[in-house]
């Protein structure tokens, strides 16, 4: 079941339990065409907790 997540919940994740994830990809493309573009959609784990991080103390743009 999906559901929303905070950017501190999923850094959290990203930190202790999904460590040994090594990249990052929102809304990957099905079967065998997104397993070939993967690479391309997606950024390493280490650099996208740190956008979130950074993210989280930027005041929200209006």
């Amino acid at each position: 079941m999906a559901r929303e997540t905070g950017a501190g919940e999923l850094a959290s994740l990203l930190l202790s339990s999904l460590s040994g994830i090594g990249r990052v990809a929102l809304d990957p493309l099905p079967g065998r065409l997104g397993e070939s573009l993967v690479g391309l959609s997606s950024i390493r784990r280490q650099e996208f907790v740190a956008r979130l991080l950074i993210d989280g103390r930027r005041p929200p743009t209006p």
